[in-house]
């Protein structure tokens, strides 16, 4: 197949890619990833983060022209397969080289929050299972836990594995061991208007009054005052 085949008007996966083997994906991102490669710039690197994004997800949306004025919409989940597998495997390790680059981390980081998201337990336990493995082979030991927005990472990926009952590799971090972050998750904790939960929320806050010394507290404030996410 020519690239020239692969120029449209939006990039991801189309209702019969599994059919084809997910050729056309597959040589995309190879060519994006040499792009990069070569020209370590920011148009080279928001090419391939905007591929990245759309082959890492879950479900995507397909739009079809048939006979006369009418059109298909399709909404479709993707089935893990051989294929489909070593592409995202090869997406984490893309997102991995730019999330190693200080220029291109927030691309990186928002390929990982926007990009892997949303799965179903019902639907997607193959593929996360494997973007699990894959992420502890190239992105959990780039992760380092007295980073505020690493954590952030490691929450969203610790709130997928409970939801599909999976443990978190044993080399990924955790984001309950920075005292900052742990903070930062109980103070951000949505209010309810209940006299029995809003009295629990009151007990958790005096709690972490005694526990937390005042000097987290303003570590919290710098984080979140400094951080661009």
């Amino acid at each position: 197949m020519d690239f020239y085949h692969l120029v449209k008007e939006r990039w991801g996966f189309k209702r019969l890619s599994h059919y084809y083997g997910f050729s056309e994906e597959h040589l995309l991102l190879d060519k994006l990833i040499e792009n990069y490669k070569t020209k370590r710039n920011l148009p080279a690197a928001q090419l391939l983060y905007f591929a990245l994004l759309e082959f890492t997800q879950y479900s995507f949306h397909d739009v079809e022209a048939g006979s006369g004025n009418s059109v298909t919409f399709y909404n479709c989940r993707l089935s893990a397969s051989e294929e489909l597998i070593s592409l995202r495997e090869k997406c984490i390790a893309a997102i991995a080289e730019l999330f190693m680059v200080p220029e291109f981390n927030k691309l990186a980081f928002n390929a990982l929050l926007l990009g892997m998201n949303n799965p179903e337990p019902e639907n997607d336990q193959v593929l996360v299972q494997h973007d699990i493995k894959a992420l502890a082979k190239h992105i959990f030991p780039l992760l380092d836990i007295k980073q505020f927005d690493h954590c952030l990472l490691l929450e969203h990926y610790e709130k997928i594995c409970k939801m599909f009952d999976f443990s978190l590799p044993v080399n990924a971090p955790k984001s309950a061991d920075n005292q900052v972050y742990v903070l930062y998750t109980q103070l951000r904790k949505h209010w309810i208007h209940r006299e029995a939960a809003e009295k629990d929320y009151e007990t958790n806050i005096a709690r972490l009054a005694q526990d937390i010394p005042p000097t987290v507290y303003n570590d919290l404030w710098r984080e979140i005052s400094m951080s661009p996410y």
